[in-house]
């Protein structure tokens, strides 16, 4: 089970070749021991061993499939690590669509989920990044909402990208300059934090400890100092507007209805 979640957003061409190599080597040996990868694939997999494979060959095979590379460590502390990526943006209208999505279990320590979080600051050139208790996360940015036309409860994960707000403040935050050219360094260091911390070209502002009572609180006065219109809201978030039109839940009826019919055509053969 994932206790801990750490990403990392940025605008920087992970997947180019200087890029995917610095980040492979730093997953492969530029961790420490304890954090080093053990696996590497691509997609959703990350299953490969690593024994007897090179940096080289998980470099040339993400430069190749030209998409997100899967980091991950199978020996405790376990964890998962995906980098999204591709060639290119396409109709994104994400300013920030690339980063790392890293996923720990309860045997990676605070203490390396923090040299991990500023490890992926400094591989991604990160705009904004994050680590949080993984059921605090949910809560923050998880949303239900109903779709009538499709007779159905839907959920969607929402508001964790860095757009007309920034996704919200953490356990831990890393803001890059895109994230610090909305408010003045002034105000973050009026921030009531355990901790703030010149990191590369950004800060890291540490609240208190993750698990701490008062952390949600913590959270809200944080932004309340920084500018609440500048942070996603859940409290404020429409989620009404996720739903499809009648003609799109038209057009997924129909999708559905051909393909269980595209089942029973089989079946009888």
């Amino acid at each position: 089970m994932y206790v801990f979640n750490v990403r990392v957003m940025t605008d920087h061409p992970l997947g180019e070749t200087g890029c995917a190599s610095e980040i492979v080597g730093l997953f492969l040996r530029g961790l420490p021991e304890r954090l080093r990868a053990t696996h590497w694939g691509m997609g959703e997999l990350g299953g490969s061993p690593l024994t007897g494979r090179t940096e080289a060959d998980a470099v040339a095979a993400w430069m190749e499939q030209g998409i997100g590379i899967v980091l991950s460590r199978k020996l405790p502390p376990k964890y998962k690590a995906f980098f999204e990526w591709r060639k290119t943006k396409g109709l994104d209208p994400r300013p920030f669509p690339w980063g790392c999505q890293l996923y720990l279990t309860k045997a990676v320590r605070e203490d390396e989920t923090v040299i991990l979080l500023k490890e992926l600051v400094a591989v991604t050139r990160a705009a904004f990044g994050f680590a949080h208790p993984s059921d605090a996360l949910m809560k923050k940015h998880y949303v239900t909402y109903e779709q009538p036309e499709l007779e159905i409860t839907a959920s969607k994960f929402v508001g964790a990208d860095v757009v007309e707000t920034l996704p919200g403040i953490y356990w831990v935050t890393y803001f890059g300059p895109p994230s610090l050219a909305r408010f003045t360094i002034e105000k973050l260091r009026q921030v009531s934090a355990k901790s703030l911390e010149r990191f590369g070209e950004g800060y890291l502002l540490t609240l208190c400890e993750p698990l701490a009572p008062e952390r949600e609180e913590l959270e809200r006065r944080a932004a309340s100092v920084l500018g609440p219109r500048l942070f996603f809201d859940k409290a404020t978030f429409d989620a009404s507007s996720l739903g499809i039109t009648a003609e799109e839940a038209h057009q997924v009826q129909h999708a559905i209805e051909k393909k269980k019919a595209g089942k029973k055509d089989r079946s009888k053969r």
